[in-house]
């Protein structure tokens, strides 16, 4: 996994001889599966085969608030853009603190640690 930005990153797989339509890629309960199946090709007699055709299938698990913005297939790489969208709800806020003797002050929550 690659981090692309503040928020976003990349998951690459190499995909050499797989095309588009022999590639699925979906999301389900938090985790991205990554799966490549050929069609059976002309049995022939091969002395060496550069380039495996054998089905694969990649599971990644993903952090809360990841959510999966899509995929790019070029010249055999496989990319998938990811992004972290933290609610409203997540996120630090000020809380105003009053005392009867002074003013209005206001004081930054610390920060929260977030899953990359």
């Amino acid at each position: 996994m690659e981090k692309t930005g503040e928020d976003s990153y990349r998951v690459s797989l190499a995909v050499a001889g797989f095309a588009p339509e022999n590639i699925e890629v979906t999301v389900k309960d938090n985790a991205l599966l990554v799966a490549g199946h050929l069609a059976e090709e002309a049995k022939g007699e091969f002395l060496h085969r550069g380039i495996a055709t054998r089905a694969f299938q990649r599971r990644f698990v993903l952090a809360e608030h990841m959510v999966v913005d899509g995929a790019e297939l070029n010249n055999g790489l496989l990319n998938v853009s990811l992004r972290r969208v933290i609610p409203e709800s997540a996120k630090p806020r000020r809380i105003e603190i009053v005392t009867a003797k002074s003013a209005p002050q206001t004081v930054e929550a610390p920060a929260l640690p977030h899953a990359a």
